[in-house]
């Protein structure tokens, strides 16, 4: 029957002639994974994706298995801030803040002087 091991429970077929997969995975040798998992060495639960689990605080979801995190936010979806009660927050995040509001002068200056010709 050649079931994938990683994917299966047994390498054998069970008596209706088809592989037993473990959790997440599918298809006729279980070497293949269910939606909302992905495969390494096996199927493991997204983390993140497009549609339910989605990283917040502007992180991006990487492969389904990670989300990358903007400097001033952690955790696994990126839910929590890196400011701790008693720190001074604001100095952390101004030279962020100062450098998007920079990019946005300069776009709308050059869609301005575009706009002119």
């Amino acid at each position: 029957c050649n079931c994938n091991q990683l994917g299966s429970v047994h390498d054998r077929c069970n008596g209706t002639g088809f592989c037993q997969c473990r959790d997440g995975a599918t298809g006729a040798k279980c070497d293949d994974c269910l939606p909302g998992y992905y495969w390494k060495q096996g199927c493991y639960p997204n983390i993140c994706d497009e549609e339910m689990l989605l990283c917040q605080n502007g992180g991006t979801c990487y492969m389904n298995q990670k989300c990358i995190c903007p400097p001033e936010f952690k955790g696994v979806l990126c839910q929590q801030s890196r400011c701790e009660a008693g720190k001074d927050c604001n100095s952390a995040s101004s030279p962020h803040l100062s450098t998007a509001t920079l990019l946005l002068c300069t776009l709308s200056y050059l869609l301005a002087t575009l706009s002119h010709h």
